[in-house]
């Protein structure tokens, strides 16, 4: 009877789940970089505007707005980071409670491998509602990607439009543009390792 129990996939994929959550969390530190990018760009760019006196007007509600969605991209990354840490945690207990499915044939009675099987989908329901959480973080992420992407147009615009070279909109919207663009592109790549990672548990 014992030797007829067949182990399921989904007991035996929990390395993969962990491997695969590591990965994420991986991927996950190189948004930290792009928000430090974001705050440097508008503390540099308030400088410059306070140095323009009244001039510095228009360059100072830029440059505040960029400190704004600086401040919103790291609230986001904090939050993605506690999330991760939580579903980095419930993965690793499972696999070093779960033993290998060899072990589990060798050593385990039929009663235990049940017990291995059930603890093994009780975690994954658990896990459930963690990636979903972490998918709500990540789409706020995506609008603040969408905020940077508006403010990046309008710097241009004001660059185009600026009397005051020494201010150098043209330096931060193309600076701008350059860091939304690689926060898109970082958080579009970890949205669909989430997504894999989320149709692999469920």
């Amino acid at each position: 009877m014992i030797d007829q129990f067949k182990l399921p996939v989904d007991v035996d994929d929990n390395d993969k789940i962990l491997a695969a959550c590591e990965g994420l969390n991986t991927a996950l530190q190189h948004l930290i970089p792009l928000a430090r990018k974001l705050h440097l760009l508008s503390f540099n760019g308030a400088c410059s505007a306070a140095r323009a006196g009244i001039n510095g007007d228009v360059f100072r509600v830029l440059t505040r707005d960029i400190q704004y969605l600086s401040n919103e991209v790291t609230v986001c990354i904090e939050e993605t980071q506690f999330k991760m840490k939580n579903i980095m945690m419930l993965a690793s207990r499972v696999v070093s409670i779960l033993p290998s499915p060899s072990l589990l044939d060798q050593r385990c009675t039929t009663m235990d491998k049940t017990t291995f099987i059930h603890f093994s989908d009780q975690k994954n329901d658990q896990l459930a509602p963690l990636f979903y959480q972490l998918s709500l973080t990540f789409f706020q992420l995506s609008t603040a990607v969408r905020k940077g992407e508006y403010l990046a147009v309008f710097a241009s615009v004001e660059a185009a439009n600026s009397d005051e070279p020494h201010l150098s909109f043209e330096i931060v919207a193309s600076t701008l543009k350059s860091i939304i663009a690689d926060l898109k592109l970082q958080s579009k790549i970890q949205k669909n390792l989430l997504d894999d990672l989320v149709e692999f548990v469920i």
